[in-house]
């Protein structure tokens, strides 16, 4: 907050980067706690009171519940959209908010775990098919791949139509991270995506870590194809379309969730 209160000072009200959680709202119909996926968004604001000279930073915080994007009421379907990023070991560095209500995963549940134990087991062998062309392409704009089946939190299986591109290092010329683009084909069999899952996924598979290595070893290599034009230019396409999505201001608004104030 600190940080925020010197910027803040000349506004009404400063929005701070949003975060997910899951608090607490009673018990089900086995007596067992029962947590609900929100969205939270500080603001800090500045309150002067009647009796107060000077006024007082407060924080207000807006607390939005998110429901499944496969229920009423549903995200259209050219809609089910979202971003991902991941190192060349195959392990998540970023996951767009969009993927909430449509995977039932927060954003921290998947960072710093294995693409790979997602996916379905007949797919796995695709991603090592994918990211031989991110090497082959690395620079180019995006590339289309075969659909791919992947888990979501309640255990049942979405289809995704990806496009994939790559953010080389100038310096290094070597894949530095992949940038993945989902589209939903398929719903899930149980729309309830933020329902219970009955067994964990298993991110210590013997295959899943042999093939993570195979991937990061096939990534180490230089593009096969010349990246850069000149000496002078030293940025891709794929660089340039990450930039750009990165300096969009963000969305406050979250699709497929129902605003509100809880308690």
């Amino acid at each position: 907050w600190n940080s925020w209160t010197q910027r803040a000072s000349q506004y009404d009200s400063t929005p701070v980067k949003s975060f997910f959680c899951r608090i607490r709202g009673g018990q089900d119909t086995e007596q067992e706690k029962h947590y609900c996926p929100v969205r939270i968004i500080p603001y800090l604001l500045h309150v002067r009171s009647s009796a107060q000279l000077e006024s007082e930073p407060c924080c207000l915080i807006l607390v939005e519940k998110i429901h499944s994007g496969y229920e009423a009421p549903r995200i259209p379907v050219d809609k089910r959209i979202f971003t991902t990023t991941h190192t060349p070991g195959c392990i998540f560095l970023e996951i767009d908010e969009r993927a909430v209500p449509l995977l039932g995963y927060l954003p921290q549940d998947l960072m710093g775990t294995s693409v790979l134990a997602y996916l379905h087991p007949e797919d796995r062998s695709l991603l090592l098919t994918v990211h031989q062309k991110v090497l082959k392409y690395a620079g180019h704009p995006p590339f289309e791949h075969s659909p791919i089946r992947f888990c979501t939190q309640n255990g049942d299986y979405v289809i995704l139509d990806s496009s994939w591109s790559s953010f080389v290092n100038p310096w290094s010329r070597k894949v530095s991270f992949i940038i993945g683009w989902h589209k939903v084909r398929t719903s899930p069999l149980n729309e309830d995506v933020f329902a219970t899952r009955k067994r964990k996924t298993n991110s210590h598979d013997k295959d899943i870590t042999e093939l993570q290595e195979q991937i990061h070893k096939l990534l180490l290599q230089l593009p096969s194809q010349q990246v850069y034009a000149s000496g002078n230019k030293t940025t891709t396409l794929g660089q340039q379309l990450y930039v750009e999505s990165t300096a969009k201001p963000p969305d406050t608004r979250v699709t497929g969730t129902r605003p509100g104030w809880l308690g």
